[in-house]
């Protein structure tokens, strides 16, 4: 079987989509779904969707929110270890190629994750996300964007006015093939040789800087990312979490980047 997990929270719609997009990948494709404890209008949806697509799907309650690694780990037990295993947001549609891209891909060795290529609503390549480590400059100013939330707002605004200064987000120019330091969290394909060293992702925050620990636990055993642009997966971007307010969001990635910067 070809095992894709997500975890849903509060937005089973997009779960359907997701599942709708894997089904097609391959007659052995199985998505499980590992529920964040959502409220019981959208459990009864994705109860719904889980008997539409009983060949297809598994869906295990938590009883508790997990996050969303933590959400993932319990996905990945008692699941075999010997094919890829894909793991991600529920807020994504595979393109209909994706599997066979990546079972028809060659890898090097050292690559015990492959990131795919992300692909948001208006186009944007979201990987690579570091092709390496990130420069001191670029931690310096995540210093000063995590030293207060207004100071956040002030370099967020800075970034978005530059941006439109270029015509908006662009990295399509940056799609080589080939080792990168961390790829976004929406989505990666763990491979065999990941559980050869590791039970599961490491998952000391709640929310964000993911893609940082994943870094970290590659590092620790001189282990590489690998991204593929040939494996396409489109992004909604953070569906869940565009229901949580922005400070909110921040307390969280604050909470946690002091920990995880050491990785970047």
């Amino acid at each position: 079987m070809y095992y894709f997990i997500c975890v849903n929270y509060n937005n089973s719609g997009y779960t359907e989509n997701l599942v709708k997009s894997v089904v097609t990948q391959s007659e052995n494709a199985c998505v499980i779904v590992v529920d964040n404890k959502s409220n019981e209008s959208e459990s009864n949806k994705l109860k719904l969707i889980e008997k539409k697509y009983k060949e297809n799907i598994k869906v295990i309650w938590s009883e508790t929110n997990l996050g969303y690694f933590g959400g993932i780990n319990l996905g990945l037990k008692g699941l075999p270890k010997t094919n890829p295993i894909v793991v991600g947001n529920n807020d994504l549609i595979y393109d209909a190629n994706f599997l066979k891209n990546i079972l028809n891909g060659s890898y090097p060795a050292d690559a015990l994750v492959i990131a795919p290529n992300v692909i948001t609503k208006d186009g944007y390549h979201q990987n690579p996300h570091c092709r390496s480590r990130v420069s001191s400059t670029r931690k310096f100013l995540y210093d000063v964007y995590f030293s207060s939330y207004i100071s956040s707002k002030i370099l967020t605004w800075g970034s978005r006015f530059v941006n439109y200064l270029k015509g908006g987000r662009d990295n399509s120019l940056d799609q080589v093939r080939g080792y990168i330091h961390m790829g976004i969290g929406a989505c990666y394909i763990l491979m065999p040789s990941f559980f050869e060293n590791f039970n599961e992702l490491d998952n000391k925050v709640f929310l964000y800087g993911e893609e940082a620990y994943l870094a970290g636990q590659l590092m620790s055993i001189n282990a590489r990312m690998f991204y593929d642009p040939a494996a396409i997966v489109y992004h909604e971007e953070s569906a869940t979490l565009a229901k949580v307010a922005s400070k909110i969001k921040y307390d969280y990635m604050k909470s946690s980047y002091y920990d995880y910067k050491k990785f970047l």
